[in-house]
């Protein structure tokens, strides 16, 4: 994504507030996501995200895998395949998602997981629903 500075020109427009709703994984090599959202808040803009992720993800279920490919990096990475690795791997993600929410909410910025095989009008829907 390179750095969000270079996104403020298209933000800044008539200074008016914006909503604007970002779709990501949240994985970052170096913040830049977060950058981004933290400019864009500065700047009055009103964000959301949707914090997309897979089931395999959330519940550690690399079945036939041994090891899975970052795509970000390009990294491979071992599947935990003990009990115990299975249930540390299931702590750091909650751990991780509760970080990435809080991050969030303490710059006023509107969270919400969902996940890949929920279809993304319905979930939509549901969001507008509750923020009423």
């Amino acid at each position: 994504m390179g750095d969000p500075i270079n996104y403020k020109s298209i933000f800044l427009g008539e200074q008016k507030r914006e909503l604007l709703i970002f779709i990501t994984d949240m994985y970052e090599r170096d913040g830049e996501i977060s950058r981004l959202l933290e400019l864009l808040v500065s700047l009055r803009h009103e964000v959301v995200v949707f914090h997309i992720m897979g089931r395999n993800e959330l519940e550690r279920d690399y079945s036939g895998y041994n090891q899975v490919e970052d795509l970000e990096t390009g990294k491979r990475v071992p599947v935990p395949v003990s009990a115990s690795q299975a249930a540390a791997y299931k702590v750091k993600m909650q751990e991780w998602l509760s970080a990435v929410r809080m991050q969030l909410l303490d710059k006023q910025i509107v969270y919400q997981l969902m996940r890949m095989d929920q279809p993304m009008d319905q979930a939509l829907r549901d969001f507008l629903k509750m923020s009423r």
